[in-house]
C-alpha cells in the first residue's frame, strides 16, 4: 500500500506546485519590486536632505555678503567724510576744524562676516555643486577682503606711528576734550601747523591713503554685491519643493 501511494503523493506535490507557482512568482516580483521602491525612495530622501543642507549654505552665505555689503558701504561714507575732511583742512576752507581735525587722526577697520565661509572651506562646502561660484566666494575672501584688510592696517598705522606723533611734537598743547564721539580742541594746532609745508605733506600722504583705502573698499562691496547676485538663482535652483 505504501509503495503505491507514493506516486500519487508526489503527483500530488507536482499538481500543487504547478498550481501555485504564478502566486510565487507574483510574491518574488512584488518583493523585488519593494526593495527596488525602497532603494529609490531612499536615495531620494538623501538627495532631498542634500539639496535642503545646500540651500542652507548658500543662504548662509548670502545673509553673511548682505551684512557685509551693509558694512562695507557705511565704511566707504565714513572714508569719503575723511577724505573731504582732509581736502579742506588742505585748501584752508574748514567749516568745523574740530571735525576735520579727529577725521586726521581717525581710521576705520572692516570685519568681514564670514561664519558660513568658514563652514564651506572646512569641509561643508562639499556638497555644493556650483564650484565655480565656491571659487570665487574663497576669491572674495582671500583676495578683495585680505587687501581691505591690508590697507585698514595702513591707514591705522600711519595715523598711529606718524600723524600723532607729529602733532604732539610739533603742534601747541592744547586741552582737548570730546564731543559727541570727535575730539575737540584741535584748533590751535590746526592754526599753528597749517601752514607747515611737513604737516601739508602729511595731510597730502593720509589723502592719498584714503583714496586707495576708498578704491578696495568698493572693489570689495562689488565682488560682495556680485556673489549675491549669482547666488540668488542659485537659492531657488536649490530648493526642495514642497510636498505634494
Amino acid at each position: 500500500m505504501s509503495s503505491e501511494a507514493e506516486p500519487v503523493s508526489l503527483r500530488a506535490r507536482l499538481t500543487a506546485l504547478r498550481q501555485e507557482w504564478p502566486r510565487f512568482l507574483l510574491e518574488v516580483v512584488v518583493l523585488v519590486l519593494g526593495i527596488s521602491v525602497s532603494f529609490v525612495l531612499e536615495e531620494r530622501r538623501q538627495e532631498q536632505q542634500e539639496r535642503r543642507a545646500e540651500r542652507q549654505l548658500w543662504r548662509a552665505a548670502y545673509d553673511n555678503l548682505a551684512a557685509d555689503s551693509l558694512f562695507l558701504t557705511r565704511r566707504i561714507g565714513q572714508l569719503e567724510m575723511m577724505l573731504r575732511s582732509y581736502e579742506r583742512l588742505l585748501a584752508g576752507r574748514t567749516d568745523s576744524i574740530d571735525v576735520d581735525m579727529d577725521r586726521l587722526v581717525s581710521y576705520v577697520a572692516f570685519r568681514p562676516t564670514d561664519h558660513a565661509f568658514e563652514e564651506i572651506r572646512q569641509g561643508s562646502g562639499s556638497r555644493l555643486r556650483n564650484r565655480a561660484l565656491v571659487a570665487r566666494l574663497a576669491s572674495l575672501y582671500a583676495r578683495d577682503y585680505d587687501l581691505v584688510r591690508e590697507w585698514d592696517g595702513i591707514a591705522r598705522d600711519f595715523v598711529l606711528s606718524r600723524m600723532y606723533p607729529y602733532l604732539d611734537l610739533e603742534g601747541p598743547y592744547v586741552a582737548s576734550g570730546v564731543h559727541d564721539g570727535a575730539a575737540t580742541g584741535y584748533a590751535p594746532v590746526y592754526r599753528a601747523l597749517s601752514g607747515r609745508d611737513d604737516f601739508r605733506n602729511l595731510v597730502r600722504t593720509h589723502l592719498s591713503f584714503k583714496q586707495a583705502q576708498i578704491t578696495v573698499y568698493r572693489r570689495a562691496l562689488d565682488g560682495a554685491r556680485e556673489l549675491m547676485t549669482r547666488i540668488r538663482p542659485t537659492l531657488d535652483a536649490t530648493a526642495t519643493p514642497p510636498p505634494r
